[in-house]
């Protein structure tokens, strides 16, 4: 053997020289801490967003949209489909994805195809889905003054 490192230096070359030029580039989706699977196909599903309105959406287990900014008194309508409900619960319920149900709160049963809500006051008002909870499936009316 004249030169060993002669071989593999002509080897690693010869690597190297395929590794240049131009590499079909890879789709890669990252996962976004915190969100399920189905919130993800719910938000990629195009769903006519109208203006005082939340409804269901028609694959996955989400609110469209999940956060509605209205004014004291104006009207929301929930569309709701089959096999989902809404009901009001309070921020403790609303966090840990609990039926925390508020007394005197909206709830739109099972069967359900919604129904119109308002209200008198400014705050944050927190809902879910009661069969979908765990999943992720719930929402938040932010009533301001006008």
């Amino acid at each position: 053997m004249k030169h060993p490192n002669a071989i593999l230096i002509l080897a690693l070359t010869g690597f190297l020289a395929g590794c240049g030029g131009e590499t079909e580039e890879e789709e890669f989706t990252a996962p976004i801490p915190g969100v399920e699977d189905a919130q993800l196909e719910a938000e990629a599903t195009e769903v006519e967003v109208q203006e005082g309105v939340i409804r269901t959406a028609d694959s996955g287990f989400a609110f469209i949209p999940d956060i509605l900014t209205v004014a004291v008194d104006e009207e929301i309508e929930f569309v709701i489909g089959e096999g989902h409900t809404v009901l009001q619960t309070d921020f403790n319920g609303w966090k840990k994805l609990e039926a925390n149900k508020v007394e005197d709160g909206f709830h739109f049963p099972l069967g359900s195809s919604g129904g119109i809500v308002s209200f008198d006051e400014s705050g944050t008002y927190y809902f879910i889905s009661e069969p979908y909870a765990e999943m992720g499936m719930r929402g938040q009316i932010i009533v301001v003054d006008p």
